[in-house]
């Protein structure tokens, strides 16, 4: 930078951040890129999108939901000047994702729909895929279990097709963690070890979060049959989300060990991981996960007799999951 090559420069912060954010060291990685988006050439667009969406993607991980919106807007005005339609659905595709984070799920369709309009017939195959998941994952939060599923093994379908085998694990993620809830427990086990493995083999860690919460919560809500591995599955998802500072997981995570254990009869322990989950939740300001933490939390407060607490709990729960249509 002091040498005057601010195009150097620029390569430099953009290394340093993505290095950063490799290393989970979140708050380095945003300033990084920040000072590289600063030195970056006007008229050098593409450099530009590229900063902003990996500075897109920290937030959302840091669960940063304003300024996550902010750098998506700016990616959005700079895919329209450069008049790239793959990049326009991708920011439409975030979008979505944001909007179903926050509970929005309306909002979250139509920014898929608005995704899936904008390329070409050419582009076509690669965003049904990518719709199809995050469509999945919206009808998913929102309960509708069977609009879920059938939105995963389309894009399953497409998947192998394509021949797509990381996209491919993706989906069987997201299809293991869905059978949690509906599905027959033995089967559903035996899918969420294989989900398990395959984020393992592809050193996937995110997708390692994903799979241990599900397995754990799996056997904790469906069976009894080892709660022993109920509660490694968990920690060690939860450790593993602490390591990548993936402050959903965290909440959504801490919520099930809550759960896991008052079922041991542990409910102290319970309560304090849900005074965890409900302080991410309320300042991420996720309503789905302050729903089911209060709900977890007014069932412990009812096994202990705690009635009125109890009783207050079930009603914000209930409040939460009104709000966004659950």
């Amino acid at each position: 930078e002091q040498s005057g090559n601010a195009s150097r420069a620029v390569q430099f912060y953009r290394r340093a951040g993505q290095r950063a954010a490799g290393q989970f060291v979140h708050h380095d990685a945003v300033r990084y890129l920040t000072r590289a988006l600063e030195l970056a050439a006007a008229g050098d667009l593409t450099t530009q999108y590229d900063l902003y969406a990996l500075r897109a993607h920290v937030h959302f991980v840091r669960a940063d939901r304003a300024a996550q919106a902010q750098d998506l807007d700016a990616m959005m005005a700079l895919a329209k000047a450069m008049d790239d339609a793959p990049k326009v659905s991708d920011v439409w595709l975030q979008r979505a994702a944001l909007a179903e984070a926050q509970g929005a799920y309306a909002e979250a369709i139509g920014f898929v729909e608005q995704a899936t309009r904008t390329v070409q017939d050419a582009e076509k195959a690669h965003w049904d895929v990518a719709a199809a998941i995050q469509l999945g994952s919206i009808y998913w939060n929102q309960g509708d279990y069977l609009k879920a599923d059938a939105n995963y093994q389309r894009g399953l379908d497409l998947a192998r097709v394509a021949g797509d085998r990381n996209t491919e694990a993706t989906i069987l993620l997201h299809l293991g963690a869905l059978n949690a809830y509906y599905g027959p427990y033995d089967a559903t086990k035996a899918i969420s070890h294989q989900a398990l493995d395959a984020a393992r083999n592809l050193a996937n860690e995110e997708g390692q979060v994903w799979a241990s919460n599900q397995l754990g919560f799996l056997i904790v809500e469906q069976g009894d049959d080892d709660y022993e591995e109920a509660e490694r599955a968990l920690m060690n998802g939860l450790l593993l989300a602490r390591k990548i500072g993936h402050r959903a997981y965290i909440a959504k995570l801490s919520s099930n060990l809550a759960l896991l254990h008052d079922r041991c009869g542990r409910r102290a322990q319970g309560l304090a991981c849900l005074n965890e989950s409900l302080a991410i939740a309320r300042e991420t300001d996720s309503a789905r996960h302050e729903a089911f933490a209060q709900n977890y939390r007014g069932g412990i407060l009812l096994n202990e007799m705690k009635l009125d607490a109890a009783q207050s709990a079930y009603v914000q729960a209930l409040s939460r999951f009104r709000a966004i249509g659950y």
